[in-house]
């Protein structure tokens, strides 16, 4: 179902397919005022990438729990009179092999089609996040969102073009090649700490201003006192 830009008033349904967790945020849109009510939200752990690392598919039974997640999602919004719905894909459908089988699968069933966003895009719209819901939109920030399958890191500068990079640092994808044992040994967390330097290369020069991450994987890590949110 396709927005019209002449409606001022609407609700809509977004629904985030990724490579661990599959999400859905229903929200009220006022065009004319340019603010966003958020209704209802959640997240299910479905694991959609769970081994694409090492057979490159999606696997029968991660597909299976994630359509229902989608189904389970999209006709709860129906009962709410959710009248545009979107639904992304991120790292996970962008690799596999089979992921247009998925996603022909999800279409099927909402007969909404699932777009896919490149890394850069995810990057843009986790810098847009970030300067809206922070008020950061004129201060500069670093942001870094780490996923299941990908990592994205941006450096927003107020009246510049910001800087993006989107990384195969994902949690699953590197758990699943690094850390075999639980809990993982000192010398498999050597392994992956040195995995992620080469990947990351040149460190960024030191900058006054904060750096802000975002996801499932920085969220259990403040949880946890893990990281500085």
């Amino acid at each position: 179902m396709a927005s019209s830009p002449n409606v001022p008033n609407m609700r809509v349904c977004a629904i985030d397919v990724g490579t661990n967790s599959t999400r859905y945020m229903i929200a009220d849109l006022d065009r004319h005022a340019r603010r966003v009510t958020v209704l209802f939200q959640g997240t299910q752990l479905t694991r959609l990438g769970a081994g694409i690392g090492s057979t490159n598919k999606i696997q029968p039974e991660h597909a299976a729990k994630t359509l229902e997640a989608v189904q389970k999602y999209y006709t709860y919004a129906l009962s709410l009179s959710v009248s545009d719905f979107r639904i992304f894909g991120t790292a996970v459908l962008r690799e596999a092999a089979n992921g247009e089988v998925f996603r022909g699968e999800v279409a099927a069933f909402t007969g909404v089609p699932v777009t896919v966003i490149d890394g850069k895009h995810e990057a843009r719209l986790t810098e847009m996040a970030i300067a809206h819901s922070l008020g950061l939109e004129d201060k500069p920030f670093y942001g870094l969102d780490i996923g299941g399958g990908s990592a994205q890191l941006l450096h927003h500068v107020p009246g510049a073009d910001a800087s993006y990079a989107s990384l195969p640092l994902g949690a699953v994808r590197l758990t699943e090649k690094y850390l075999k044992s639980d809990p993982p040994t000192q010398a498999e967390l050597q392994s992956l700490r040195e995995h992620a330097r080469n990947t990351l290369g040149a460190k960024p020069s030191p900058a006054s201003c904060p750096l802000v991450c975002v996801g499932g994987t920085a969220n259990g890590e403040c949880g946890k006192g893990g990281m500085t949110c």
